[in-house]
């Protein structure tokens, strides 16, 4: 009796699992199709009216960028003449530095202020890097000189006082480059040097128009290889300086959660580090390979890997100037009105200088150099004219000397210009994404290599990011010069345009934020549709939470939505993919302090709001004092502080 009440039971049972998952089956079949109504209503009521043929490309397909044109009058409206510089004869010139490394009065100096030497007591003193530190310089206690003086340290301090009174009426920082003992290349094959000179928010559009000399010369004499789709990876110089030397993204959050495969990022926060002294930089293999190594930057208070950390602990490669330029700190006398100068010469001279003289004295020995000039580029868009003939005579000069003969020169760019009021139309914004980059090969090794030729010029238009030139570096670093690569790659992502490149990649293939990524068509909004003024709201409301959870946000206005800029439907690819998303790129301007935001959002059919917003919010016009109150420089572009309310 008790076995065939048991077996009722479970026929009873296993006629209620099958009913339980026929309705769950029912019951999820309805919800799809709902599902699917939504989205397709959802797709309907955001695309419907834009033409989806099969000839678009966007992410999935090939990328074509946007024709742009440096000529385009759309961009040349807000290319103007810039003041030149005037840095005045603020002192007189009374000491140099030979290239032996002797200090050295100026006897022509002297005699044109008036003064006998007996009239004249200078001194000098040694500027050294503290030990561990990457932020202060330790200058020795003055010595006494009137002859030629042989200086141990690569920069010294210089002062002269007039005798007997004591008045001081000269001070000069001079640097020099001396051999270097501790390389032995002696029975290595000699492979080529790398020069890179690197200008801060240099687009191609902005070089060809405000550097024609310059230009010309790398297009003429060089026959420099141009690479047009290469696109940044990040907002500002880190995330794009970042990978270009590392092979490593700088941070997770400027891919927002659209993470690409495999990409490999540096340390476990986004934009603040102890110190840079174990990242894998490129310079280091170079130094394994035998090379000399020099690292270069002309503003100390926005260097690349100081701005937001402690820099490096141990001096990174074996030439390096930061010392030199954090030295000029201590220059508070003989200031020129000129904020582009020091003394009596325009700051990126001494770069200019420093450079050319490093490539001089490493003639006879292979070496990678790195030198980025932010003084005249950073802010303006215009202002880096005023150094085109500099740039060419040091480019010519280094040239017509035969010491470019065996090396790889690149003249490039980190992102285009963030802050001027071109950043806020169309044009602006594409120019803004895309760097310049120029490369030369030397003659002999297009001979011994004609495949390298062929490779470069094959990738002239393909999508590239500063993983692919990470890729470049590391082959000419580990002699990988073949017509087949020994690797598939020497990071995670990217491959070297030393060859040619697959023409299907997309942003996502090559490490470039959906927020930077220029494949694929757009369509302009109307500002007074409600969709726009949703992201809008959606956007106001994300940078008030980055504001509210920063540690000095108590010190930051609320912001308010005071205007809309523009706004951008970004088209998806053909055909449309499941899960489809509408993006959408809002640029506002917010009150108090009319700061200019702009951002990408994303929404999807069960969104009840604008979106979210996607990787980084740029801003877009300059913030000057407003963020005066606090430290924090990931606030600053989002802080207007509450003091300068009342």
């Amino acid at each position: 009796m008790r076995k065939q009440g048991r077996d009722s039971l479970g026929r009873i049972r296993i006629k209620d699992i099958i009913g339980l998952l026929a309705t769950a089956w029912i019951i999820w079949a309805c919800f799809y199709v709902y599902g699917k109504y939504v989205e397709a209503e959802f797709y309907r009521r955001f695309m419907e009216e834009y033409d989806t043929d099969n000839e678009r490309q966007a992410l999935g397909g090939k990328c074509v960028m946007p024709p742009y044109d440096a000529h385009d009058p759309r961009f040349l409206q807000y290319v103007h003449s810039f003041p030149p510089i005037n840095c005045g004869n603020v002192q007189p010139y009374l000491t140099y530095m030979d290239r032996d490394g002797y200090i050295r009065w100026n006897s022509s100096g002297i005699k044109a202020i008036g003064l006998r030497n007996s009239e004249l007591r200078c001194f000098y003193q040694e500027v050294w890097r503290v030990e561990l530190d990457d932020l202060h310089v330790k200058l020795e206690s003055p010595i006494e000189f009137r002859n030629a003086t042989k200086v141990n340290s690569d920069f010294v301090a210089v002062e002269c006082r007039r005798s007997p009174n004591g008045e001081v009426i000269y001070k000069m920082f001079h640097s020099q480059v001396p051999a270097l003992a501790s390389k032995d290349l002696s029975g290595r094959k000699k492979g080529p040097s790398i020069l890179i000179l690197a200008f801060d928010s240099m687009s191609r559009l902005n070089f060809i128009n405000q550097l024609p000399n310059t230009y010309r010369f790398l297009e003429e004499t060089l026959k420099s290889y141009k690479f047009l789709g290469l696109t940044k990876t990040g907002d500002n110089t880190y995330p794009n300086i970042m990978p270009l030397l590392s092979g490593l993204a700088a941070f997770r959050e400027v891919y927002g959660d659209q993470v690409p495969s495999g990409i490999p990022f540096w340390g476990p926060k986004s934009w603040r580090h102890e110190n840079f002294d174990d990242v894998p930089f490129v310079w280091k293999n170079f130094s394994r390979a035998g090379y000399v190594t020099m690292y270069a930057e002309d503003l100390p208070y926005i260097s690349t890997f100081n701005t937001k950390s402690k820099g490096f602990f141990r001096q990174p490669t074996d030439y390096y100037i930061r010392p030199f330029f954090l030295a000029f700190d201590h220059f508070q006398e003989f200031k020129s009105r000129d904020w582009r100068c020091c003394g009596n010469f325009p700051i990126y001279q001494y770069m200019l200088n420093y450079t050319e003289e490093f490539v001089h004295e490493m003639s006879d020995v292979s070496y990678f150099a790195f030198s980025f000039l932010s003084v005249l580029s950073h802010d303006h868009l215009n202002s880096i004219q005023v150094a085109d003939d500099d740039i060419f005579a040091f480019l010519e000069r280094l040239w017509s000397s035969g010491a470019l003969e065996n090396t790889v020169t690149i003249v490039m760019g980190d992102h285009g210009n963030r802050f001027d009021s071109v950043r806020t139309s169309g044009v602006g914004r594409i120019e803004e994404r895309l760097p310049f980059f120029a490369l030369s090969l030397p003659e002999s090794l297009r001979a011994s290599h004609p495949h390298l030729n062929e490779g470069l010029l094959s990738n002239r238009e393909s999508l590239m990011s500063w993983f692919d030139i990470y890729e470049l570096l590391m082959d000419f670093a580990m002699e990988n010069l073949g017509e087949v690569s020994r690797v598939k790659r020497w990071g995670a992502v990217g491959l070297s345009p030393l060859r040619q490149l697959p023409d299907d990649r997309n942003c996502a293939d090559v490490g470039i934020p959906r927020t930077y990524c220029l494949c694929g068509e757009e369509k302009e909004l109307d500002t007074g549709e409600r969709r726009v003024f949703e992201a809008a709201e959606a956007l106001l409301a994300h940078i008030n939470y980055l504001v509210d959870e920063s540690a000095e946000g108590n010190k930051c206005s609320r912001l308010r939505l005071h205007k809309i800029l523009s706004a951008q439907l970004l088209l998806p690819p053909s055909p449309i993919p499941n899960g489809f998303v509408v993006e959408t790129r809002v640029s506002i301007q917010l009150s108090p302090g009319g700061s200019q935001f702009e951002g990408l959002l994303q929404k999807d059919a069960w969104s009840i709001d604008g979106g979210r917003v996607m990787g980084d919010v740029n801003r877009i016009n300059k913030y000057g004092n407003q963020s005066h109150c606090t430290s924090d420089t990931f606030l600053k572009p989002f802080c207007f502080c509450e003091d300068l309310i009342t």
